[in-house]
Formats: structure tokens, C-alpha cells, sequence
């Protein structure tokens, strides 16, 4: 969302587009009252080569605008810009003009995904026309399962977003799979207290999280892609790692020591995202909510990239106190830390 001068905008997963897919645009009067009769005329670009225009009346109440545009098919991940002039309708003064940026993809992530479980097996639970209709569209063989306790045979268990209540039993379930030498990917749950076995905690968006970029499951995601994933004023759903803890911090509010300074005692920690191995498996957990899986580019780079690393080896999950000081800084985010 970028709010102006006169309007707010906002762009349907946040500017992230596939090829060949619609995307929409909302823009709507920042202010209620007295607004004026005006036209909104847009252009999408490419450097200086227009792609599309259009143009369409903007509402005179709170109701906003909506421009549907077909993504243009791109080979790889292009930006381009989306300009556009706000005329009042007897173009006699112009009201507001500016720019975004869209982020172009090709509409081939999936390709792959099939060969990694020819001689795999995953187990995903999830409604039918969630996250199983992109696996069905990238002839991913899986099995959908509605308990995890009822899960016999699997190398590989998703769980998609807002699958477990607030028992137990789910949990235990999973965490045994992951002790048997399972790979386990809980993402967002909004019922939970608990996610495997650590207290999760209601926290407001912060403005940015530190990432592990170099981590596998963020691989070819920008610091401005993952950051995109927090919305201002929705809450976060934060996990409580204790001090000390054998899990890996993927992303995480920012600690107040630098991370290239030893700490002379490791801090607790509140995380969005960890991976941990448990017995001889891992478990690992993504709780910001995911943009639609049909149309939203970063969930499914993040998803193809959590099918490679699921499928890995895990590695023992040292403690803080345990791990080399880096030579380089995790992704910071500048300015204050919340």
C-alpha cells in the first residue's frame, strides 16, 4: 500500500504477479468528504515501452477503483511501472500523479516440483483446493491426509495454513513423525498457543524482521520479498524461543547485541520462522500468512524451496552458545528494533 497525497493504493499480492494472471489495483480518496469528480487515466511500462493503458472514473464516496490487468508473460522476473494521473473530469487541473512498482514472474515455478518425490513420498494437510490444487496443477504426487495421527507413510508432511485446533494431539502426532526421521512444514496456524511444543504470542507487525537469507528455504527471495510479507496494523503470529534454544532462527525480531558480538549470555527469542531436527527428522515452522498459492508468486518460491529442503538431510541444530561467531550480518533491518 502507498498512501499519497490524495489517494491510498493498494496492489493484489502486494505487486507480486504471474504471468498470464489478472492482478488488481484498488485506488480510493484518502480523505471522505468533498472529493471531485475525477478520471484516473494508467499506463504500464517497461523502461519507456508501454505494455498497457486504460483509464476509469474514480468514485466520489469511499468506494475505490478497481483496475483488473492481465500480467504480460515475462521468461524471468522483470519490474515494471504502473503510472498513472488523476484528472478532475473537467480537465481543467490535475489532482494527483505517481507510480508503482510491479514485480513480474513467469508462470513455470512449479517446474520440478514432480521430479523431487518420484521416489519420495508427501503427506499434505490441507483443504482440497488450497495448497493440493497447486501441487494437482505441478503433478506433484502426494497423499491428503485430515489427521496427522493417521500419517504411515511419508518422507515429507505439510501442513497447510489454519489445519490444527488447539489440542495436543495434531502436535504430538507431528513431532513423532519428526523423532521417526520425518520432514515436518507447519505454516501459519491461528488456533495454536503452541507450536511444537513453544508458546506463541499475538505481536503487532513490526516495520521489518531480521532474515536468514543465505538459509535454503529463502533462496532467490529478496530482502524486500520477504519483508513484503508483513502488513502494517495485522498482527503477527510470533513464536517464544528460549534462551539457549537448539533451533535455528530464520526470521526474527532483531536482538539489541550485534550479531557479530558474543553475547555473554544467549538471549530468548521471538520468530516468525525456525527449522529445529528433532531425533533423527526436523521440524519447521512459517507463520506469516502466505499470499493465495494460485497466484502469488513468493508462495510458491517459498514452497518449491521448502520441497528441496524438506527432502535434505537434517543436521544436528546447535545452540546459539554453541555456533561460530558470523562473519557476516544476517539481514538486519535499519533503524529502530523492535
Amino acid at each position: 500500500m502507498n498512501a499519497a497525497t490524495l489517494v491510498i493504493i493498494l496492489l493484489s499480492n502486494h505487486g507480486y504477479w504471474l504471468s498470464n494472471q489478472p492482478g488488481t489495483i484498488s485506488v480510493q480518496w484518502n480523505v471522505t468528504s468533498n472529493v471531485p469528480a475525477a478520471d484516473l487515466s494508467w499506463d504500464l511500462l517497461i523502461g519507456t515501452v508501454p505494455l498497457a493503458s486504460g483509464k476509469v472514473a474514480m468514485p466520489t464516496d469511499e468506494k475505490p477503483a478497481t483496475i483488473n490487468i492481465k500480467c504480460p508473460q515475462v521468461r524471468a522476473r522483470t519490474e515494471v511501472r504502473w503510472a498513472y494521473r488523476i484528472v478532475a473530469r473537467d480537465g481543467a487541473k490535475e489532482l494527483e500523479h505517481g507510480e508503482e512498482t510491479l514485480t513480474l514472474f513467469p508462470a513455470d515455478l512449479t517446474q520440478g516440483w514432480a521430479d523431487l518425490f518420484k521416489d519420495k513420498q508427501l503427506a499434505v494437510l490441507d483443504a482440497a483446493d488450497r495448497l493440493p490444487k497447486l501441487l494437482d496443477a505441478a503433478k506433484v504426487p502426494y497423499t491428503r491426509v485430515d489427521d496427522p495421527s493417521r500419517i504411515d507413510k511419508a518422507d515429507v508432511v505439510i501442513v497447510g495454513e489454519d489445519q490444527l485446533d488447539d489440542s495436543t494431539f495434531g502436535q504430538a502426532a507431528l513431532m513423532s513423525l519428526a523423532e521417526q526421521g520425518k520432514s515436518i512444514l507447519i505454516l501459519h496456524q491461528s488456533k495454536p498457543t503452541t507450536l511444537a511444543g513453544y508458546p506463541v504470542i499475538a505481536r503487532p507487525a513490526p516495520t521489518k524482521l531480521a532474515w536468514k537469507l543465505d538459509h535454503p528455504l529463502f533462496d532467490r527471495l529478496s530482502e524486500a520479498d520477504v519483508q513484503s510479507w508483513l502488513t502494517a496494523g495485522k498482527p503477527v503470529q510470533a513464536i517464544a524461543l528460549p534462551a539457549d534454544e537448539p533451533a535455528l532462527e530464520l526470521a526474527y525480531w532483531p536482538l539489541e547485541t550485534p550479531a557479530t558480538m558474543p553475547a555473554k549470555a544467549p538471549s530468548p527469542l521471538e520468530v516468525v520462522a525456525f527449522t529445529k531436527t528433532i531425533g533423527s527428522g526436523r521440524v519447521v515452522c512459517f507463520t506469516i500468512p502466505l499470499g493465495p498459492w494460485q497466484s502469488d508468486p513468493r508462495s510458491q518460491i517459498l514452497m518449491g524451496n521448502a520441497l528441496v529442503y524438506l527432502l535434505t538431510p537434517p543436521q544436528p541444530t546447535l545452540k546459539p552458545s554453541e555456533r561460530a561467531i558470523p562473519t557476516t550480518k544476517p539481514t538486519q533491518p535499519s533503524g529502530d528494533s523492535q
